[in-house]
């Protein structure tokens, strides 16, 4: 993943490790980055291993039913939650 530092790209991009991130408006920085990851093989191999872990984990929908869960339970009162 190349993106710019805008808006929640920077929440969802660990620069360097689950992606690259480029300043809004420089457009040397968004080719030099383009350049980086295409010319190398194991850098894009790292970064995609870390973005799709990171995905599983924060993203899925399991992760998101336990943050549900886990939110219910909270606004519940009983500080735990339960899923089947």
């Amino acid at each position: 993943m190349i993106a710019s530092r805008a808006g929640g790209n920077v929440e969802l991009i660990e620069d360097d490790a689950t992606g690259v991130l480029f300043d809004v408006g420089d457009a040397e920085g968004l080719a030099a980055q383009i350049r980086r990851i295409a010319g190398d093989a194991q850098l894009r191999a790292r970064l995609g291993h870390a973005a799709e872990a990171s995905v599983a984990r924060h993203y899925s929908v399991s992760a998101m039913a336990h943050r549900f869960a886990s939110l219910y339970a909270r606004a519940l009162g009983s500080g735990r939650a339960q899923l089947a």
